[in-house]
């Protein structure tokens, strides 16, 4: 039996690492990220859950896809709203600037 190189475990002296069951988001060659019983394609924004089309669109879809891009990773409120709501997007919304 041959066995391949990627498949061969190499001790290190430091003990394993848990790995998330999740697929890079940034993966270029597969559009799709799996994780548990979910798949999402980044290309055509489509979420299945064991096969069936979830619904999701617009900012629950993007802090999916955020999330993802970070297996693994404590993802802070702040970098959430960093991403969906950058400075520069906002505008001063006190109780002042809304009043008619």
């Amino acid at each position: 039996m041959t066995e391949s190189l990627n498949s061969r475990k190499i001790p290190t002296g430091e003990p394993p690492r848990a790995q998330p069951d999740v697929a890079p988001a940034s993966e270029p060659r597969d559009s799709t990220t799996r994780f548990g019983p979910y798949e999402l394609d980044l290309r055509s924004r489509v979420l299945r859950k064991d096969g069936l089309k979830v619904k999701i669109a617009g900012q629950p879809l993007e802090i999916l896809v955020f999330l993802l891009q970070r297996p693994g990773e404590l993802v802070a409120r702040e970098e959430i709203r960093e991403h969906l709501w950058p400075a520069a997007s906002l505008w001063n919304l006190t109780p002042a600037s809304t009043a008619s």
